[in-house]
């Protein structure tokens, strides 16, 4: 099976050893490193991938996360720059992913606002149910909040 991924995280990849911060470092050095493998294509801004998705690159979670976007029918797939669950509790909810577990929070915050300004009508994430219900005022909101 063929790997894609952003530039900013193809080291990482085909190293095996991924980036961590916070309480996550020294854990992430316990457990080790993981097999590294090729990257068959690095995805860059503006790549179009599967039916009509252009990358964009929203560092933050990981230096090379991406987001994909549709313009023509405004579907947003923002990965894990937004959660729409509560990890814990598991209800639905729009959240940021956890801080322990993203290389930069204050990137990952910029990346949410731009998407939030795409005034997607769906978006899908990496974790929780898709978002129609007014999905570009709610994105907006929460990116304000978390400015």
């Amino acid at each position: 099976m063929p790997v894609w991924a952003g530039a900013g995280d193809v080291e990482a990849i085909e190293s095996g050893r991924p980036e961590a911060t916070g309480v996550l470092a020294p854990a992430m050095r316990m457990m080790g490193n993981f097999t590294g493998v090729k990257v068959d294509r690095v995805l860059t801004e503006g790549d179009v991938v599967g039916p009509g998705f252009t990358v964009l690159e929203t560092p933050g979670r990981t230096p090379g996360h991406i987001a994909l976007w549709r313009e023509e029918d405004r579907v947003l797939l923002c990965g894990d720059v937004f959660f729409n669950v509560n990890m814990k509790t598991t209800r639905a909810g729009l959240r940021e992913p956890p801080k322990v577990q993203t290389i930069d929070v204050a990137a990952n915050r910029e990346s949410a606002r731009r998407l939030a300004a795409l005034e997607p009508q769906v978006v899908g994430f990496g974790h929780g149910p898709v978002l129609r219900d007014d999905a570009a005022g709610r994105l907006r909101a929460f990116a304000a909040r978390h400015a």
